[in-house]
């Protein structure tokens, strides 16, 4: 038989497959998928959770503003159409009556409408006396002024209640007694107007 000739080892051509890679490269490949499956999972874990709740609700409640209620009745001024001559008086009364969820304070004020001659609204003199008993000339305890320059009053307190609460009250005009020629058949026309302010504890 002719000796076949065996060749070495380093003689043996090795055949790689197109294609084919390393272990080093592979490595590589698996070193960089472990390292982003990493990445992704940190940047996850730091995300947003849904956090439980529950809830409960008081039930539902109203609430109301008190009010404060000022009233002017029973008027009787029918006196009040009687001329005047000079040192002389008219009388008139009437009632205020207040209710109110708090104390207030009460007030009285004057504005003329209209005077004629002008010197008419200065030359009579306004008292308003609370009383409980007839009106007359003269009475005390109450408060005066020119009609012209009458009021504000200081202030009268009201306590809070719930069922009206009247004050009758006394009015007097009076002429001055040096009151001028000029001022015959003169007339002055005016408002008393009445004021509660709630009282602040």
């Amino acid at each position: 038989m002719r000796n076949q000739r065996q060749l070495s080892p380093a003689a043996v051509p090795v055949r790689r497959e197109r294609g084919s890679s390393s272990l080093h490269g592979r490595m590589s490949i698996l070193i960089g998928a472990i390292l982003a499956v990493c990445a992704v999972t940190v940047a996850t874990s730091g995300g947003t959770f849904a956090l439980w709740n529950s809830q409960a609700a008081v039930s539902p409640a109203t609430v109301t503003a008190g009010s404060l209620s000022l009233t002017i009745s029973n008027q009787s001024l029918g006196g009040l159409a009687t001329k005047l001559l000079p040192g002389t008086s008219v009388l008139g009364s009437y009632e205020v009556g207040y209710t109110g969820g708090s104390s207030a304070n009460l007030v009285a004020a004057v504005a003329v409408n209209t005077s004629t001659p002008t010197g008419m609204a200065s030359a009579v003199t306004l008292t308003i006396t609370p009383s409980t008993t007839t009106c007359t000339a003269g009475m005390t305890g109450g408060v005066s002024g020119k009609l012209n320059a009458f009021g504000p009053t200081a202030a009268v307190v009201l306590p809070a209640t719930t069922t009206e609460a009247k004050t009758r009250y006394c009015m007097e005009l009076k002429l001055d007694a040096a009151a001028g020629n000029e001022l015959q058949n003169g007339t002055s026309t005016f408002t008393v107007t009445y004021t509660a302010t709630q009282r602040i504890p």
